[in-house]
């Protein structure tokens, strides 16, 4: 693969997002330039998705934000010597007429995801709540501020417990949806909202049992995009695919997977998000108890098989990444999704 010409591809991107004079600011976080623009219906959209390196165009959180990979650094740093110091970060305001200005045409898959992401998206700040509201009282009660016979105590805890009860009452049903949602709320990052119920589990019960349910979601990406790879027949497409596949399986970094590949085409992340499901079945059915913070991969496999309940991890692996992968082969993609401006010739009529 040909070295980045990071200066071109900042450079072309600035452009293609309305110039100099329609960036309020710009970030970047681990994969994505974060562009404030004051005007976000200037971008050319599909324009900057045919830019060579460009994964994908995300709008969220009043952000335009361009997918990169690993490497945005390089790019941001190109960019802000571009755009000069004044640009880099920072607080600004973005013209309020510019939602008015949105396109309203939407393709029907994207329709979903609008719908889902608004039913499920309020449920993460009550978890976070949640579990933030745990680990006072754990606090509260072991500095003798509050008695675990007291009134408050008792109402609060209560109030706590009821949000998970859904789990308690149905555990294999809860388990399947939320490993069948877990790569939506990655594409938000609204994933890292979980962490203060992850450690109030640790605190309390010594183990955590909510976060393995989400161990399928990265075999589950990695088969979607395996899929995509031996599929497609585009040169630059296999490019992105195998590495991506290789990222996912080794170092359970999903990022490049998804918004490289598997979200762009829609289907393939329906096909991981089924995939993902399947393998929180295996999780809730085993009883897995993830007593140590270790993070998930290839590598680490074998120290989760040691844990309690830890004889369903080959199977959540396994069956999520067959799953995703048989789907998208069979359904989920094929060239002809590839958008016209990123064909090449003997593709076109795959």
């Amino acid at each position: 693969m040909a070295k980045k010409d990071y200066d071109a591809l900042a450079a072309n991107v600035i452009d293609k997002v309305g110039g100099k004079e329609n960036i309020a600011s710009v970030r970047h976080c681990i994969t994505r330039l974060r562009f404030i623009l004051k005007d976000e219906s200037i971008a050319k959209d599909d324009e900057i998705r045919g830019v060579q390196h460009v994964m994908d165009v995300v709008k969220g959180g009043g952000e335009y934000q361009v997918v990169i990979g690993p490497d945005v650094g390089d790019a941001y740093d190109a960019a802000i010597k571009i755009l000069g110091p004044e640009f880099a970060g920072g607080e600004a305001k973005v013209d309020a007429s510019a939602e008015d200005k949105k396109d309203e045409k939407k393709s029907f898959s994207s329709r979903c995801a609008d719908l889902v992401s608004s039913i499920f998206m309020p449920v993460i700040g009550g978890m976070c709540g949640v579990g933030l509201l745990k680990v006072f009282l754990i606090l509260f009660t072991n500095l003798g501020i509050l008695s675990t016979e007291s009134g408050v105590y008792t109402i609060m805890s209560a109030f706590a417990d009821a949000f998970l009860f859904v789990y308690e009452l149905q555990p294999m049903v809860a388990s399947v949806i939320y490993g069948a949602f877990y790569p939506l709320l990655i594409i938000f990052g609204a994933h890292w909202a979980l962490m203060p119920i992850m450690m109030n589990n640790f605190a309390v019960l010594g183990y955590d049992w909510l976060t393995p349910l989400s161990f399928g979601c990265t075999y589950a990406i990695a088969g979607a995009c395996f899929a995509v790879f031996l599929k497609t027949k585009n040169k630059h497409l296999k490019e992105m695919a195998g590495p991506n596949t290789a990222i996912a399986v080794v170092g359970g970094v999903t990022e490049p997977a998804i918004y490289g590949v598997v979200l762009k085409y829609k289907k393939p992340f329906i096909c991981a998000c089924i995939g993902s499901g399947v393998g929180s079945a295996f999780i809730a059915t085993a009883g897995f108890q993830r007593i140590a913070m270790v993070g998930f991969n290839l590598f680490s496999i074998p120290a989760f098989m040691t844990f309690p309940g830890g004889w369903c991890i080959p199977w959540v692996v396994i069956s999520s990444f067959v799953v995703a992968f048989v789907l998208t082969y069979i359904w989920g993609f094929k060239d002809s999704m590839i958008p016209e401006s990123e064909r090449e010739p003997q593709a076109q009529n795959a």
